[in-house]
């Protein structure tokens, strides 16, 4: 068994000869870097956005609530199939702070750069002992292992392939790790795998048998490709992406998560062995240690960077309480330290120092001083020292010798034994000696001044000896602990492996320990202290928020044969001006039932709800008994004394009021609890004990008795700001609020004793009746007194809203409940919320509106709730604010938001105690009367992202694509946003988008077109009526539809140039129809979008319809061509890519010829008979850029000519006009002229040619 827990221990790293401060990367505390399943690290300012993104089915699980912390997530459109848990994920807006990996975190290198291992045989196992490693390929079925060093410095690692790469406990660094197919990382142990380079993973499998604790550290980003299995913490600090089927079991914390397909990542909460350190290199001990002194004037403090724990002063008496818990069970902790010890005095120093584990249930108390060394009690004192409280197991470096001494009160122990290391046990055990070393230790535990016939010296502070005390709880039937110590640099064993459970009166261990310090001195003095402090555990977790402590209110006086009833306030500030309301379980003082000597009605342990439990008090027996609380669930702080008063007066609590005085006769007092403002019956009853029975008999009957009686507030009090002091009426009297001003009110006693009166209280509260009879002639010196306490509930709780957003419409009334309503706020963004407290009322409405305020109410965690009226499918978003707490003064208002769009019904959920009381067993419910239907709320912007690239479908695709300027062209991938409504809090709205929650309608009326680049100004339009509508109904997408746009075609010829233009919408184009507008956040100011450079891909020609001039013989059949071309860097080309230019039918040209003038008579249909001409032309597009009309020779002499004239307006054809005539206009029509004869005109007409 030694030697196993030994070997874990070195594995583990805890002491194995090595320093704590060996490691070259920080401790990781998970509970800072790795809280939650999945979380974003670092600032917001300059995060990735968005910095979570997921697509088709990727998948987190174990957020609980589907929000993770993370800055930003993309679009809820491009993830309607992603799933935080059952729900679409949602951001925080918040990170966890980044893992620095610089300084003593920076990457560490090798030093060797070659090939360490090539390649590997199937089968082959190889064990590396070197700690700087060069290269490493494994790609056959071997395995790889390590000699069980601390810390490995890989080069470069790449295996697959079936191998298999074995890592037990320590750091390893490798600067390139990439992992394929069939390769497998086992981790045997605790350990942590730092990867400097980019890492890819194809379907590896890391630590699927989860036998260990992996933490991965990425230097910069890590990809898990194809179908990865990894059971890992992974800390990246780029981004982390999943693809296909790769799953992470265990946490992410990263700079950017990226998932798609099917990736999962699954809550593994892993036992890491963390480790938590302390060098007091500051000024103050700050919130991790809590000090406490029970003798002498000396407070734990930091001096000369260490935690001195006591002077070199007689009788002190301190202790510190490290603010983390450990898991008793399953555990390995170890407690590490540098031990001072000294002073610059002669003789013996004392006493020393205790390193304690107690229950964490407990509230610390310091033990014994002296040489029970604050742990172990001491008899000898007046009054008796206990020992620790829920002290079970205290290690004592005991310098002076008497920890090991049964004296003074303590239990077993060799005897006295200086310089010595010793264990004792359990609070149940009597704190017994366990085990121990033998006396003198050598080298001493402290220092002092040494004297020799030639004078005296000091070595000064010291002597800094590091000490080790592990306990290990993993084995079963036994916690084992043991102690050892390093001496410049050698380790020793002071007390080797003990099972604390082989004492038979040790007792159950407890569910979870604290770890607590204790220093003392006594006659004699040392001055102790501790330096670099480290306590390490495979589980622990912080403390929490703790009680600061309770407070009793309590009668005075009691009687004997009644139980007295007392309350109890678990405080959440050293002045209870607020209370702990989460649940606690307390164990009361005296832990007993009702004796002689005084005990509780139902046992000694008590539950609180909102902060308070009731308990009663019986003692049978007349005397005093006194109160405390043993021990709570959650704790409170340690050392902390409670208090207690008899009056609830925030001056009366004192440790010196927690004692009630039980006596034999007196009054029995009972008022029933009820709602305020209502009158009911109470009693009182004069009783003296039975001593037979021990029963209450009346003291006496039929018989009327004047009682004075006056009313004291419990809680709240007149101390309390807001509070309203309302009398207490008894049978309709006034009564006084203090015994020097009781009301003497006549009673009638029947022959039980007993008389009833009615009373009444307007305000609610909880409050004290008290009674009084001073006796008289016979009745001489008779005295009777008796109390009951009472409380007075609230009749109901009516909520109202107001909010001056819309002053038209500050309450928010929404009968109509749909979108006809007024808007009265935007979407996470706040209004008041007012919750008024009221009594009851003889006559009462169902909503209680016309019941008197109750201006004294005041309750802390009110959960709050609200329902989504409409739409009635849509989600009901979140509450800003989950809880309140009702103050004084009648009404309380609340800043309150929900995150979602409609009309919503706000309300509470009432609370089942108040006071203590439980509300339903004392018939006593609290009502609840909502707002109502209150709206509308809308969301607080839109923020925009494009749906894709927009993209042009030019007007000529018929080789490559393009359009001439002046030729209208439409989109192929219309402009399109996604106009994703979000709350004020950046979170997506949904129910927005649904219909007719939907309110954007706008018709980018003032878009406008531009092209900077290329100086060219643009036209559209649209014959749609509606030209945006929505891509979905699911989706937030807008798209323009039916747009027809073209380049303005300049008069002076341009060259080719691509499109580039620019669509701007201004800011009121992406409003809708209740002002929501694009903004960056919804505080900035509305913007408006420009889709730029569009397209950048479709060539614009300046382009012009020749109709060529020809000639030739009379006696030939002429073509006269018709082509286009477009302007270039070097001149017009013909455009050959275009046929797509439609050409009319010859009768669709003018063709002018006067037969009486040079000219022809010129048929487009039948036979021409000469001189006759016959002008042939089929209406059909270009071919390749040119077509031609065709005429039939006129015949032999028939000289003349053929004007063929087109009007381009008419053929829809201008954007293939020019201006020839130079009137900075362009010409609507083009003609060209065919000629037939010899004569060829003037031979300055250059571009006329003969045809053939």
């Amino acid at each position: 068994m030694n030697k196993w827990l030994a070997k874990t221990l070195v594995g583990l790293g805890c002491f194995a000869l090595l320093s704590a401060y060996a490691l070259a990367f920080q401790d990781i505390d998970h509970s800072i870097y790795f809280p939650s399943v999945v979380q974003g690290h670092g600032s917001c300012s300059g995060a990735p956005n968005p910095q979570l993104i997921q697509y088709n089915s990727a998948r987190i699980n174990g957020t609980n609530n589907s929000v993770v912390d993370f800055c930003s997530i993309n679009a809820t459109n491009e993830r309607p199939n992603t799933r935080c848990d059952n729900n679409l994920c949602q951001v925080s807006g918040n990170t966890v702070p980044s893992l620095s990996l610089a300084g003593i975190n920076a990457f560490k290198t090798s030093s060797v750069s070659g090939t360490e291992i090539g390649w590997c045989n199937s089968g082959q196992s190889i064990l590396l002992s070197k700690t700087n490693i060069g290269t490493v390929q494994l790609y056959a079925s071997c395995t790889l292992s390590f000699t069980g060093q601390t810390e490995y410095k890989i080069k470069s690692l790449d295996m697959g392939s079936g191998a298999t790469l074995v890592l037990s406990s320590g750091d390893y660094w490798i600067e390139s790790l990439q992992l394929n197919q069939g390769g497998e990382v086992v981790v045997d142990g605790d350990v942590r795998l730092f990867i400097r380079n980019n890492s890819d993973w194809n379907s590896a499998q890391i630590n699927v048998s989860g036998s260990g604790n992996l933490t991965i550290v990425g230097y910069n980003n890590i990809t898990l490709n194809q179908s990865n299995q990894v059971k890992a913490y992974l800390y990246v600090g780029g981004t982390l992406t999943l693809h296909n089927t790769s799953v992470i079991n265990g946490r992410v914390t990263s700079r950017r998560l990226f998932m798609e397909a099917n990736t999962e990542i699954n809550q593994n909460e892993q036992q890491g062995y963390a480790c938590f350190t302390d060098d007091f290199n500051r000024s103050s001990l700050g919130q991790n240690w809590i000090p406490y002194t029970s003798s002498g004037n000396f407070t734990p403090s930091i001096i000369s960077n260490r935690m001195r724990l006591t002077e070199a002063i007689t009788n002190q008496a301190t202790a510190v309480t490290y603010q983390r818990i450990f898991p008793a069970a399953g555990n390995l902790v170890t407690v590490e330290f540098d031990y001072y010890a000294w002073a610059n005095l002669t003789g013996n120093g004392a006493d020393g120092v205790s390193v304690i584990f107690s229950d964490a249930t407990v509230t610390p108390r310091t033990g014994g001083f002296g040489g029970s060394l604050g742990y172990a009690q001491r008899t000898d004192t007046n009054p008796d020292t206990p020992g620790f409280a829920g002290g079970w197991l205290g290690v004592g470096l005991d310098e002076w010798g008497n920890y090991s001494n049964a004296t003074e009160g303590r239990q077993g122990g060799p005897g006295f034994r200086q310089q010595a290391v010793a264990i004792r046990g359990s609070e149940s055990a009597n704190y017994q000696y366990l085990v121990g070393t033998a006396a003198n230790l050598n080298p001493k535990l402290d220092v002092r001044r040494t004297c020799q016939w030639w004078g005296c010296s000091f070595s000064g502070a010291g002597p800094g000896h590091r000490y080790f005390i592990t306990i290990d709880s993993r084995s079963g039937g036994g916690v084992w602990v043991r102690v050892d110590r390093s001496v410049n640099g050698t380790m020793q064993t002071v007390i080797d492996w003990h099972n604390v459970l082989s004492n038979p009166n040790q007792g159950a261990t407890p569910a979870d320990f604290l770890l607590s310090l204790a220093g003392s001195t006594g006659a004699s003095v040392n001055n102790h202290e501790i330096e670099n402090f480290k306590v390490c555990a495979l589980k622990s977790r912080p403390v929490g928020q703790l009680i600061d402590h309770f407070r009793f209110t309590l009668p005075q006086q009691g009687l004997t044969c009644s139980a007295s009833e007392v309350q109890i306030k678990a405080c959440a500030n050293d002045n209870c001006s607020q209370l702990y309301t989460d649940p606690v379980t307390a164990t009361l003082s005296p832990n007993s039932a009702p004796s002689a000597t005084g005990g509780w009605l139902g046992g000694s342990q008590v539950n609180f709800n909102n902060g308070i439990a009731t308990a009663q008090l019986r003692r049978n027996s007349v005397g005093n008994v006194s109160v405390n609380v043993l021990g709570s669930t959650p704790a409170s702080k340690p050392f902390q004394v409670n208090l207690c008063s008899y009056t609830n007066n925030p001056n009366s609590y004192s440790t010196a009021n927690c004692t009630v005085n039980f006596a034999d006769s007196g009054f029995i007092v009972d008022v029933p609890n009820a709602y305020a403002n209502q009158t009911v019956t109470g009693t009182i009853k004069a009783v003296r004990k039975d001593n037979a029975s021990q029963q209450c008999l009346p003291s006496f009957g039929n018989v009327q008795k004047s009682v004075a009686f006056w009313s004291e507030y419990l809680n709240p009090t007149a101390n309390n700001s807001g509070f309203q002091s309302v009398s207490v009426g008894v049978n309709g009297t006034p009564i006084g609020q203090s015994a020097n001003n009781a009301t003497s009110i006549s009673l009638n006693f029947n022959q039980n004793g007993e008389a009833s009166f009615p009373i009444s209280y307007r305000e609610v509260g909880s409050l004290a009746l008290h009674a009084r009879f001073t006796g008289s002639g016979d009745e001489q010196d008779l005295l009777l007194e008796g109390q009951d306490s009472f409380i007075r509930v609230p009749r109901a709780l009516v909520l109202s809203a107001n909010n001056p957003y819309n002053p038209t419409h500050p309450n928010g009334q929404c009968s109509a409940e749909n979108i006809s309503c007024n808007v009265f706020a935007r979407a996470d963004e706040n209004f008041d919320l007012i919750i008024r407290a009221v009594v009851a009322a003889p006559i009462e409405d169902n909503d209680f509106t016309n019941n008197l305020t109750a201006y004294n109410y005041q309750q802390q965690n009110i959960a709050l709730q609200h329902t989504l009226v409409q739409p009635s499918a849509g989600q009901s978003g979140v509450l800003g604010g989950n809880e309140y707490t009702h103050l004084l003064g009648g009404t309380t208002t609340i800043a309150q938001k929900v995150s979602e769009v409609g009309v919503f019904d706000f309300s509470l959920f009432a609370p089942t105690h108040y006071l203590g009381l439980d509300l339903a067993s004392a018939n006593l419910p609290i009502a609840v009367t909502s707002t109502g239907s209150i709206g509308r709320f809308i969301p607080a912007y839109f923020s925009v992202s494009p749906m894709s690239n927009v993209t042009l479908d030019a007007a000529c695709k018929t080789g490559n694509a393009f359009s001439y300027l002046g030729q209208p062209f439409e989109y192929s991938n219309s402009p399109g946003l996604y106009l994703q409504p979000k709350s004020a809090n950046n979170a997506d709205t949904q129910n927005y988008l649904i219909d007719p929650w939907w309110r954007y309608n706008n018709q980018w009326n003032g878009r406008t077109y531009s092209d900077s680049a290329n100086g060219v100004n643009l036209g559209f339009d649209n014959l749609q009526t509606s030209p945006i509508s929505r891509q979905a109904l699911n989706n937030s997408g807008i798209v323009l539809n039916g747009e027809r746009v073209w380049y303005q075609k300049p008069l002076q010829p341009k060259p080719v140039f691509n499109s580039a233009f620019d669509l701007t919408l201004n800011a009121s184009n992406l409003t809708d129809q209740d002002g929501v507008c694009y903004r960056q956040n919804a505080s900035s100011p509305c913007l408006g979008y420009t889709f730029s450079h569009i397209d950048g891909a479709m060539p614009l020609y300046w382009g012009k319809l020749v109709i060529q001039d020809v000639y030739g013989p009379e006696t030939q059949a002429s073509e006269q061509p018709i082509y286009v071309e477009h302007f270039t860097n070097n001149g017009f080309v013909r455009t050959i890519e275009d046929s797509c230019t439609a050409l009319p039918a010859i009768t669709g040209f003018t063709l002018q010829s006067d037969p009486n003038n040079n000219g022809y008579t010129v048929l487009t249909t039948g036979v021409a008979v000469p001189p006759q001409v016959l002008a042939e032309h089929s209406a059909a597009n270009l071919n390749s850029g040119q077509r031609a009309i065709r005429f039939s020779a006129p015949g032999a002499g028939a000289l003349g000519v053929i004007d063929s004239v087109l009007d381009l307006n008419a053929h829809n054809l201008l954007w293939l006009a020019e201006d020839k005539d130079g009137d900075n206009n362009f010409d609507q029509t083009t003609q060209g002229r065919a000629q037939f004869g010899l004569y060829r005109g003037s031979d300055r007409v250059i571009w006329w040619r003969e045809s053939n």
